[in-house]
């Protein structure tokens, strides 16, 4: 009797066409775990929704740290699948063969970070070179549970799908204006950020006269 109904059971099944039977035509609570075997269940049987829901989902976040050093004012982007979420900056006097440096600015803007340090006014000696600024921004990086990373648009970290689908993405009109926007976004401020040292230099210089 088992066997009969099992061998009419799968003539059923087999007359049954994929993707004919939806939510709609179970009762609440009629497809339970225990009626479900261990594996029967694989990634290609479910829904291109739900595929595409789990194989975007984050799986690995990571920060990553760029720093840079040059003169009393510096910038530092960050690599193109990341975004700034903070910065670390430090001055640096080589041993005391550069002047003193306090930190006068430490910021993330656009798509990096910036950082200024200007010559401690009572120990300056003008016979001796700026102290050097250091800036570290962290940038932040995702990848999603298919493999593809998660990228900087102008609705911040996104998970952009398939590689077409970032391609495209990256490459639209409005993307391409976001992300130099951002880039003038870190010249700009690093523009200021040497203005105004170079004012505060020449106070200085007029100062030990």
């Amino acid at each position: 009797m088992s066997c009969a109904l099992d061998a009419s059971a799968r003539a059923i099944w087999q007359k049954i066409k994929d993707l004919t039977i939806g939510a709609i035509d179970l009762a609440n609570g009629a497809v339970t775990t225990g009626k479900i075997r261990d594996g029967a269940v694989a990634f290609v049987d479910l829904s291109p929704q739900v595929m595409d829901h789990l194989g975007g989902a984050i799986t690995n976040i990571t920060m990553l740290w760029t720093p840079s050093a040059d003169t009393s004012v510096v910038s530092a982007a960050c690599p193109s699948d990341r975004i700034p979420v903070s910065a670390s900056c430090d001055c640096d006097s080589e041993n005391g063969t550069r002047n003193i440096g306090v930190l006068n600015a430490c910021y993330i803007e656009g798509n990096g970070a910036v950082a200024a340090c200007y010559p401690e006014a009572v120990t300056y000696d003008p016979f001796l070179p700026a102290p050097l600024a250091v800036v570290a921004p962290v940038c932040l990086g995702a990848m999603s549970a298919d493999g593809t990373p998660w990228l900087p648009m102008s609705t911040g970290l996104t998970s952009t799908g398939t590689g077409s689908q970032a391609s495209k993405m990256m490459t639209s009109e409005a993307e391409a204006q976001w992300h130099k926007e951002q880039q003038d976004a870190l010249e700009a401020a690093l523009s200021k950020l040497q203005n105004e040292r170079d004012i505060y230099n020449r106070r200085l210089s007029e100062r030990q006269r």
